[in-house]
């Protein structure tokens, strides 16, 4: 809306954002990757807004990102997010704080996602390069399927993220799922491939590129997805 701040972006996709494998329209494209979305013969309707009161390098800055009428097929997607500029806390480092809700609704399923998680920066906040990237992420978040939760995360010992390394460095996280407990500690913040698990009381060596237990079980079967820096 304006070379000068504030700024709004308004993406929006048409009734006609649809296509085969063979044959799709590159504008129907933005959110999704290869092997997925429009190319797969998806149908994409309605409008992503973004508005930004200041670069975002700044303290006191904010973005935020909503979802209108937004569908993909039938699948309904309300999702609002904001994202601060907290300024540098008492150590020197910039502090963001994001946090998102989304609401998928689907014929009689109704899936609501919330998360509200703060970034501490050590490095690399005020460079285009991804490679210093540095920083400590700690916060909670929660799924539930038609008003019953059933999944929940908790960061207990902030999660180091660094960008010279493939997986979570240190930190502790709580997940519980179906009434059971699970506790992952990444570390002392040396890089590997490595954590602990404690799932009821007992304790197991994980990989976190296999998401394997030495002993056979696999810890993507109780909790899937975590380890890995994405």
């Amino acid at each position: 809306s304006s070379e000068t701040y504030p700024k709004e972006i308004v993406i929006e996709y048409d009734s006609d954002c649809s296509a085969s494998r063979e044959r799709f329209r590159p504008d129907c494209r933005p959110e999704f990757g290869p092997g997925h979305g429009p190319e797969m013969g998806h149908v994409i309707q309605g409008k992503i807004i973004i508005d930004i009161s200041d670069s975002l390098k700044l303290a006191g800055s904010t973005e935020t990102i909503t979802y209108q009428d937004f569908y993909i097929d039938s699948m309904k997607i309300d999702f609002n997010a904001t994202l601060k500029n907290l300024g540098k806390n008492a150590k020197g480092n910039w502090v963001v704080e994001k946090e998102y809700n989304q609401t998928i609704t689907r014929n009689n399923v109704v899936c609501v996602r919330k998360n509200k998680e703060t970034q501490e920066w050590i490095s690399g906040f005020g460079t285009r390069d991804r490679s210093d990237n540095k920083y400590y992420l700690s916060g909670n978040g929660s799924v539930s399927v038609n008003d019953t939760a059933i999944y929940s995360k908790t960061i207990i010992t902030p999660l180091l993220f660094d960008a010279s390394c493939n997986f979570i460095s240190s930190g502790v996280v709580e997940l519980t799922k179906n009434g059971s407990t699970a506790t992952i500690n990444y570390g002392d913040g040396t890089c590997d491939n490595k954590a602990t698990v404690t799932i009821d009381g007992t304790t197991e060596e994980i990989n976190l590129h296999s998401f394997s237990f030495p002993g056979g079980g696999r810890f993507g079967h109780h909790f899937h997805g975590f380890g890995k820096r994405d």
